[in-house]
């Protein structure tokens, strides 16, 4: 099959993390390493994972309006869409090779921390994917295009297009501040979460920044050489992070440090 490299200066594939929440031999599987059970046949416990078709739609939205990327990977854990091999047809249309790739390639060397169910550890291993372009564009299985994109939407000179705005690390922010202070002396604990915000903080801090670009819900731009250079000499860090089977509020997001690593770089 021909790669499609139509007005292309270089390959740019597409890497989508996706899992079927309605199979019940993946939620069998994650409840046996929970130790607080999720009852999945309880709508307000089960709407979370849910699955409504929504990957057709990512697939076909880069298949139609991102015709120049080479290879769509998608990354599973021993799970296929229904409608897989229609979208293979669909996408080898435009010249576009959609492949499955599943977590024991990308976790290859740390298969004792399978099975994971952890975003921010399966995102760690991305750029461990057989054949990737140095050039690859992160979709969530939720993420869209609307419009027809060109390679320079994702990419100028090589080298990757951040999107989000900057803000100061929590502890800067003075009110802030004030306020998790006054509420700890009335006896009012804060959260410990978990969230993306707080992901994408202890991401830039990791790549040495001051401050850091809150990104939201859009496809991140990566290269890939700029991850493996970073763990050339870290791979315990990389260890640490992906040893965590559910997210835990010390972990580092693939995405966010990739972005702060080229922010760093100039």
């Amino acid at each position: 099959m021909a790669v499609n490299t139509s007005n292309n200066e270089f390959p740019i594939d597409a890497v989508i993390t996706w899992v079927n929440g309605n199979d019940r031999i993946w939620q069998e599987k994650m409840n046996s390493y929970r130790e607080e059970k999720i009852d999945f046949s309880s709508k307000k416990q089960s709407v979370r994972f849910n699955s409504i078709g929504e990957i057709d739609i990512a697939i076909q939205s880069i298949v139609k309006f991102a015709p120049f990327t080479r290879n769509i990977f998608l990354v599973t854990d021993q799970q296929q869409p229904d409608a897989f091999e229609n979208l293979v047809t669909l996408a080898a249309e435009k010249e576009i090779k959609l492949q499955l790739i599943d977590h024991t390639t990308i976790f290859r060397d740390f298969n004792d921390v399978l099975p994971c169910f952890n975003s921010c550890s399966i995102g760690t291993m991305l750029f461990r994917i057989p054949s990737l372009a140095e050039h690859f564009i992160i979709f969530n299985d939720d993420t869209f295009l609307m419009r027809e994109t060109t390679p320079s939407d994702f990419f100028k000179d090589g080298k990757p297009i951040i999107r989000g705005k900057w803000e100061r690390f929590n502890e800067d922010r003075i009110l802030r501040t004030l306020f998790k202070r006054t509420s700890a002396f009335f006896g009012k604990k804060p959260k410990q979460g978990t969230s993306f915000k707080t992901f994408q903080q202890q991401s830039a801090k990791l790549a040495g920044a001051k401050k850091y670009v809150r990104r939201f819900h859009t496809p991140v731009s990566v290269r890939r050489s700029t991850i493996e250079t970073f763990f050339q000499d870290k791979e315990h860090l990389l260890a640490q992070n992906i040893k965590h089977r559910f997210r835990n509020k010390e972990q580092f997001i693939i995405s966010s440090l990739s972005e702060h690593l080229e922010i760093m770089a100039g």
